[in-house]
C-alpha cells in the first residue's frame, strides 16, 4: 500500500531546532550565515494575559514573524497593538498583505519613527 505524504508529515530542521515550514527553515539558514544568534519560538504574553508565539527572537532583543495564515496576520496586529515600541517584522506571502495595514511596500516597509517592518513575498 503506497503512503500519501501529507504536510504534517514535513518537518524542517535545521542544527537539531525544528520549524513550522520552509520560511522559516530559510530564515534560520540566513541568520546562521550572518553569524546572529536567535531563538525559535518564542513567547509573548499580551496586556489581556493571552500568549502568542512569535518564530525567531534575536540576540539585539528584535522579532520576527512569520505570516502564513490569517491568524497570523491577525496576531500580528495584536502584537503591534499591545507593544508598539517592540523592534518586529513581519515575513510572509503578499495575499496576507492587506492585513497589516501599516503597509506601504509589498517588499519592505520600515518607518522611522516606528520599530515594525513587514516583508512580502510574491
Amino acid at each position: 500500500m503506497e503512503r500519501t505524504l501529507v504536510n504534517k508529515d514535513i518537518k524542517y530542521i535545521d542544527n537539531g531546532k525544528v520549524f513550522k515550514n520552509r520560511t522559516a527553515l530559510t530564515i534560520s539558514k540566513i541568520l546562521s550565515f550572518l553569524g546572529k544568534d536567535y531563538e525559535n519560538n518564542v513567547e509573548l504574553k499580551l496586556r489581556n494575559n493571552s500568549v502568542l508565539m512569535i518564530d525567531f527572537r534575536l540576540d539585539e532583543n528584535k522579532y520576527i514573524k512569520i505570516i502564513d495564515s490569517e491568524l497570523d496576520a491577525d496576531q500580528f496586529n495584536l502584537i503591534k497593538t499591545d507593544y508598539p515600541e517592540l523592534e518586529i517584522i513581519a515575513i510572509g506571502k503578499s495575499k496576507y498583505y492587506g492585513k497589516s495595514n501599516e503597509v506601504d511596500s509589498l517588499f519592505f516597509y520600515d518607518d522611522p519613527d516606528q520599530k515594525i517592518g513587514s516583508i512580502f513575498i510574491e
